[in-house]
């Protein structure tokens, strides 16, 4: 494999990984929703978003961001606490996705072992990283995100022409 086709298969993993973490976002976005119903659209769109930045080890550059995820710290704890529970059917996606997001780092030589480590256990504590399963090899993991993507309506079933 050339350079040039290890940056693309890279831009590819990371893309399937970006597309979990908006289906956990709008996810999120729901329950958060329905479970704070006077809190503004802003408000939980933040909190989503910080709840994911902290699932995935996450930090979003911009102040407005950060300072919200550290005011708002006890939220995003117990956003990630009930997660497992309430986002059941986005456990597997989610945890292979971590597990890409890690391989596509340690890859490009990003992130620290450290951190990916108590990442991971964060999510195995949260209960949505499940242990047992194995990891994904790459192509496996992107026809889950295809199925995945397709049945929350982000992508389009591929269509075979025939000319």
């Amino acid at each position: 494999m050339t350079g040039q086709d290890e940056k693309i298969f890279i831009s590819a993993l990371r893309e399937g990984v970006e597309l979990v973490q908006l289906i956990v976002f709008m996810k999120l976005k729901e329950n958060i929703s329905s479970r704070y119903p006077d809190a503004g659209r802003n408000y939980v769109s933040m909190l989503a978003g910080a709840v994911v930045n902290r699932l995935f080890g996450s930090e979003h550059p911009e102040e407005r961001f950060a300072g919200f995820a550290r005011e708002n710290s006890e939220a995003i704890d117990k956003e990630l606490g009930i997660m497992a529970e309430e986002l059941e059917d986005l456990r597997i996606p989610v945890t292979d996705a971590l597990r890409m997001h890690f391989f596509c780092n340690r890859h490009e030589g990003t992130g620290s072992e450290e951190d990916e480590i108590r990442i991971l256990e964060q999510a195995r504590d949260t209960g949505m990283l499940i242990k047992d399963r194995s990891v994904p090899w790459p192509r496996g993991f992107m026809e889950l995100v295809y199925r995945v993507g397709r049945a929350y309506g982000l992508l389009r079933p591929q269509e075979t022409g025939t000319d």
